[in-house]
């Protein structure tokens, strides 16, 4: 029968129908993504003079900007959605007199960059293994970490096309946003509201001690995380990561 569910951390109610999953066509299936043509790679190493001036590298052996011998590497998104500039954080809904700005609109100001997650042309982090994910997720805190003045960073990957990747080399995206997302906005007031309520209690730990406790959504299980199918999925294969031990920001040091 099908459910309404809440999803704890944000509020937001799902309808969870896992009947609907026999209905004809319900089934996708991801074509074998083709191997990709290294001459034709503009991430790739020694390719360095296609993409943007990179903005900064890991480069274990020192070296010249835009220049091999790096591991990891950010470069500004040829089309960006944020350019840069100082953001304007008024409020349109808020002009003191007369009548409000209903269409309001702004300069989308911020950063957005392309951190390339490897210089081999391989099309996904599981081909990276744990030390190459490692070296990765090592650049995405350091690109979070410049940005910190922003409202808000997110960092995205998206692979293959069903994703609306336009290049199939690994690679992650980051956005500096001059707002705060709503949904994330959301989550911190119940965090907050369950923090007052509970006397101080993590809603993010208590989450995860009951589903360790259910053992119903568990995936994985390692001393430093637990990966589960969150109780109000928003989709198919929705897994969330969650660290044993609370951390206030990702980009913070300690376990990748």
């Amino acid at each position: 029968m099908p459910e309404l569910r809440i999803d704890p951390l944000s509020g937001l109610r799902v309808i969870v129908a896992a009947e609907r999953s026999e209905r004809p066509g319900a089934r996708s299936e991801v074509a074998e993504r083709e191997a990709i043509d290294p001459e034709g790679d503009p991430f790739r190493e020694g390719h360095e003079d296609r993409t943007p001036p990179e903005v900064w590298a890991l480069r274990p052996g020192g070296g010249e900007p835009d220049s091999p011998g790096w591991t990891v590497r950010a470069v500004p998104n040829l089309y960006p959605a944020l350019e840069p500039g100082a953001p304007n954080g008024s409020d349109p809904l808020d002009s003191g007199r007369g009548d409000p700005e209903l269409f309001a609109v702004r300069p989308a100001s911020g950063a957005h960059e392309v951190v390339v997650n490897t210089p081999e042309s391989v099309s996904s982090l599981h081909h990276l293994g744990p030390e190459g994910l490692d070296l990765a997720m090592r650049g995405w805190r350091e690109r979070m970490r410049a940005h910190d003045g922003a409202a808000y960073v997110h960092v995205i990957v998206n692979e293959g096309r069903e994703a609306g990747a336009s290049l199939p080399h690994s690679h992650s995206q980051l956005y500096a946003l001059p707002f705060v997302p709503s949904s994330v906005a959301r989550e911190r007031e119940r965090f907050t509201a369950y923090r007052d309520r509970t006397q101080g209690r993590n809603l993010l730990a208590d989450v995860l001690q009951e589903e360790v406790r259910r053992r119903e959504r568990l995936v994985a299980v390692d001393p430093e995380a637990v990966a589960i199918c969150p109780f109000a999925s928003r989709g198919p294969f929705h897994v969330q990561i969650v660290p044993r031990t609370p951390v206030a920001r990702f980009e913070d040091e300690g376990p990748t």
